[in-house]
């Protein structure tokens, strides 16, 4: 009977001192605290097992061992338990689960007492409740207050796909916020952000920055001492020095948001933009950029200042400046292969009128109508004695011409053309009869009946072909023959009785004219794609327009208007409603 109670006894002695050695208060300190505070249970295991090493008494637990502590599980595959420190070395398989948030790793240091798990060495993986992800190897993780704290190095990755890098960090579980310190690194598809301190709130899904805050986003770069980024929105909010840099640009000012889906810019507080291409620099209160119209509107008392050489009466180069204001100047560019036709003419048009001198162009015109008006008058006049021997030679020339034809019987052309018409109709031949039956029209096509009519045909032909020759071309005579003999295969067609059905050969002549035109095609085709493979000219061209209060200074010129148009086309300032220019004249 002894033997049997012995192993109940031996498991009591185990497991009885096991929950109420850690059920006692610390010391005096710690009376008003709860007994569940401080008290770890050993929910299950496969084996429990007491040993003995070097005078300490441990607890050993093997297979599927699950602790619980202050609303906390610790999962494990094997772990050791000193009572008498109240610590618990966790090993294999590693797990601690509080609410939503996990932590799994290799080895686990856990002190029950101070409600601390430590993870050394090992990586050690941090999923919170929104699934972002948090890997270090060295982590502090308090059961009591849900804190995890994180040195030499971690990288958390969020739900979306953003890493977030720094050297030391904490996440609050409560509030679900990640806070990372020193040298923090954010990256995402297209922007890089690196900074000294960020903190990421999960919920709102929104990223603080710090103090030397410095972003990329491909050849572009910003830096700035605070802002935000909101990521439901994509959108980023920087202030405090914001200085912006690009290829071409750089742009100061106090505040500045951007879109991360549209591209769009918006710059305030004494904005300063520098385009280094054309030496101009912009000031306004508000600067909004548009990437997807390539617009930049400049308002809150804008300014636009250019730097300009010039070549003065003695050579020497002179630098100037020309200032421009307006209450709202609006510039945006485009490739020169997308502007408007109408607007290309126009701009042509307008640069053609300016670059002819009108003073010059009306003395030539004068001068050219003064001339043809000279000579008209010199040609009417009867008593000139130049166009007196010009009538006497076209007279002389007159008579001479109606003699010659008298004499020689040379008939005109018209005449000639009358008698030949007559001579025609009377050598006309009366038709002959018809035949009685069908068997005797072939005799009547018999080579002697052939033979008796030729020398008619060709007189008929003779007499019309003279006619044709002078009254067109002298040198064509004989050429009837010529048109004949190309008109000889459709006679012979038509008066043999053994070409009836050569449909076929009519086909095969009309052959020729289907690959001709399917040539035609082809060809016609072929210049499609070369239309369509031209280059296109995407040379950016820029256009200006200001609106209420335009003015413009410079050391020579002044101007004032309501508004103002410019555009690269033609480089014309157009101005509108009651301009007003002063020219300071001789100051180069």
């Amino acid at each position: 009977m002894s033997r049997r109670i012995f192993p109940y006894l031996l498991a009591a002695a185990l497991v009885l001192p096991l929950l109420f050695t850690s059920a006692r208060p610390r010391d005096n300190k710690d009376k008003g605290k709860t007994q569940e505070d401080s008290l770890a249970r050993l929910v299950r295991a496969d084996t429990l097992q007491l040993v003995e090493i070097r005078g300490v008494s441990y607890r050993k637990v093997k297979g599927n061992a699950v602790f619980l502590h202050n609303n906390t599980y610790l999962i494990c595959d094997s772990a050791i338990w000193n009572v008498d420190t109240k610590t618990i070395e966790a090993m294999g398989r590693v797990k601690l689960e509080q609410d939503r948030t996990v932590l799994t790793s290799e080895t686990l240091t856990y002190f029950i007492d101070r409600d601390l798990a430590e993870f050394r060495g090992g990586v050690v993986q941090l999923v919170d409740k929104d699934n972002n992800t948090l890997r270090t190897r060295y982590l502090d993780y308090n059961t009591k207050d849900s804190v995890a704290v994180f040195r030499n190095g971690g990288a958390m990755r969020d739900k979306d796909g953003q890493v977030i890098e720094s050297r030391t960090g904490t996440y609050d579980s409560k509030i679900s916020t990640f806070v990372f310190n020193d040298d923090v690194n954010m990256f995402s598809d297209t922007l890089f952000v690196k900074t000294s301190y960020l903190r990421y709130e999960s919920d709102p899904n929104l990223a603080t920055f710090g103090y030397n805050t410095n972003a990329w986003k491909e050849d572009n770069m910003l830096s700035a001492n605070a802002g935000w980024y909101d990521r439901g929105r994509e959108l980023f909010f920087f202030n405090r020095q914001v200085h912006l840099m690009s290829k071409d640009q750089e742009a100061w000012g106090d505040s500045l948001y951007f879109n991360r889906l549209t591209d769009d810019i918006r710059l305030f507080g004494k904005a300063q933009i520098t385009d280094t291409t054309r030496n101009v620099f912009a000031l306004a209160g508000v600067v909004d950029y548009v990437d997807s119209l390539g617009r930049t509107i400049l308002t809150r008392d804008p300014a636009v200042i250019s730097e300009t050489e010039e070549k003065g009466a003695d050579g020497q180069t002179v630098r100037d400046s020309l200032y421009f204001g307006a209450d709202s100047i609006i510039y945006w560019s485009i490739p020169m292969c997308d502007v408007d036709s109408v607007e290309k003419v126009d701009a042509g048009k307008r640069l053609e009128s300016v670059n002819v001198d009108p003073v010059s162009s009306h003395r030539q015109q004068a001068a050219e109508a003064a001339r043809k008006a000279a000579e008209e008058a010199a040609a009417n006049d009867p008593n000139n004695p130049e166009n007196a021997r010009k009538r006497a030679e076209e007279n002389a020339a007159r008579n001479s011409s109606s003699a010659s034809g008298t004499e020689t019987g040379i008939e005109s052309p018209r005449t000639r053309s009358r008698n030949k018409k007559k001579e025609a109709e009377a050598a006309a031949v009366s038709p002959t009869e018809m035949p009685d039956s069908p068997t005797e029209m072939p005799d009547s096509l018999t080579s002697d009946n052939l033979a008796a009519e030729a020398p008619l045909a060709a007189d008929s032909l003779s007499s019309e072909a003279p006619l044709a020759a002078d009254e067109l071309d002298p040198d064509s005579r004989g050429s009837v023959s010529d048109s004949l003999a190309a008109e000889a295969p459709l006679a012979a067609d038509e008066l043999d009785p053994d070409s009836r059905g050569s449909v076929s050969d009519s086909l095969a002549a009309e052959a020729p004219f289907a690959a001709d035109s399917l040539a035609v095609t082809s060809d016609s085709l072929a210049v499609a794609d070369s239309v369509a493979l031209e280059p296109r000219d995407t040379t950016k061209m820029g256009f200006l327009s200001a609106y209420r209060n335009v003015r413009m200074y410079r050391k020579s010129m002044q101007m004032v208007c309501d508004s103002l148009s410019y555009n690269d086309l033609d480089s014309l300032a157009r101005l509108y409603g009651t301009p007003m220019v002063w020219n300071e004249a001789g100051q180069h």
